[in-house]
């Protein structure tokens, strides 16, 4: 999709009983074959570009060691967006995204909130489409439903989301997202993505995916996606959206994802994919990327020992973590490849974080110990197991 896969930290931003999420993210950009790995507090993000075949890399500075600089980042075109949701703008911890030039690694222009506040967590998702980006802050207490409403406080943590639009050479906040039904710890926000005129809104704790549209000059609220599966704790764990698809991720006991089509105007279920091989607790669904009829789905705790794509799956390897390719035809999907790291190791969570374009995939392993530096290092170099 345009907004490709977006990921904040674990840990602090989330109580031990809501879905937590990685502290590493990649991002593949469509139109130029960019990648972006966030590797989270006190580090800078690595950028890396396919230039005539080869792979090359540089850093984007780290504007503080504690503001979570890269727990969501997002690329499309030449222009990338950089989350910092511990960062102090606006009060401790109220948060910041930045947005930079891939062209040449340089950050260009911090966005905040025009109701900016202490815990907020702005910037703890991140998406980005075209000359619009959309930043969530599931931690925002205001009470407003809708679009640009009431944004005093009243309803703690029940999470808010902004866009923001190019104009020129600036940029200025364009609407102010809030659930219709806003709710204390809803978490709204909690992951986002953006395609065209549409933007998706995910509230794990209420069980929810919000659609809004922008119609004219003005985003609108078009749709309300609930679960129609029996197991659905966690639904909106993670969203993507391209074009008329939505995929929401739930990824609670064997996890799956449920994905919503548009059709003469109304958001209808389609399908749910699940594993194939999957387990209870291997985390399918904790990351996704969608791209027109193919979808990207990681299962970080699964536990196969196999290497490489079609590779056997005989759960030798705890919580190594897998990945796993669907394709639709005709308006049914089904799995097309189980994938697996080329150096699995028990303990590496491979597809703790997933992005798509084309024919290409990428698949971070949140927790790999190589000691490897670069481009195609060293994969058996295990040098900085714990």
């Amino acid at each position: 999709s345009a907004s490709g896969v977006r990921s904040r930290g674990s840990g602090d931003m989330m109580s031990a009983d809501r879905p937590r999420r990685p502290e590493r993210v990649v991002h593949m950009n469509s139109q130029r074959a960019w990648i972006l790995a966030a590797l989270g507090v006190a580090a800078s993000v690595p950028l890396v570009r396919a230039q005539c075949g080869d792979w090359t890399r540089f850093t984007l500075p780290q504007p503080s060691t504690e503001d979570y600089f890269g727990a969501a980042v997002a690329i499309d075109g030449a222009t990338g967006v950089v989350g910092a949701p511990f960062a102090d703008e606006m009060g401790a911890d109220s948060g910041s995204a930045t947005l930079f030039d891939a062209l040449t690694g340089t950050l260009t222009l911090k966005l905040t909130p025009q109701d900016g506040f202490p815990g907020n967590l702005f910037g703890s998702s991140v998406a980005i489409s075209g000359d619009r980006v959309l930043i969530g802050a599931p931690y925002e207490d205001s009470a407003g439903t809708g679009v640009n409403g009431d944004q005093g406080d009243g309803a703690q943590d029940s999470g808010a989301a902004y866009v923001f639009v190019r104009e020129g050479e600036s940029w200025r906040q364009e609407a102010y997202l809030k659930a219709p039904d806003t709710e204390q710890d809803d978490l709204f926000a909690s992951d986002v993505a953006i395609s065209g005129d549409i933007a998706t809104v995910a509230a794990p704790w209420n069980q929810s995916v919000y659609v809004y549209r922008l119609v004219g000059a003005r985003w609108r609220r078009e749709a309300q996606l609930r679960p129609q599966a029996t197991l659905h704790v966690g639904f909106g764990n993670r969203v993507d959206v391209d074009g008329d698809t939505i995929a929401v991720g739930q990824s609670y006991g064997p996890g799956s994802v449920q994905l919503f089509r548009r059709d003469a105007g109304a958001w209808n279920w389609e399908a749910e994919v699940m594993a194939g091989n999957g387990d209870w607790y291997d985390a399918f669904g904790w990351s996704l990327a969608l791209q027109t009829d193919r979808l990207l789905v990681g299962a970080f705790r699964e536990d196969g020992a196999g290497v490489g794509a079609g590779s056997g799956d005989d759960d030798g390897a705890q919580d190594s973590g897998a990945a796993y390719v669907f394709q639709r035809a005709g308006g049914s999907w089904s799995e097309a490849r189980y994938l697996k790291a080329s150096n699995t190791d028990p303990g590496d969570q491979f597809g703790a974080s997933v992005a798509l374009s084309g024919e290409t995939v990428v698949v971070s392993a949140n927790a790999e110990e190589s000691g490897a530096i670069g481009v195609d290092g060293d994969q058996t170099d295990n040098s900085l197991a714990q």
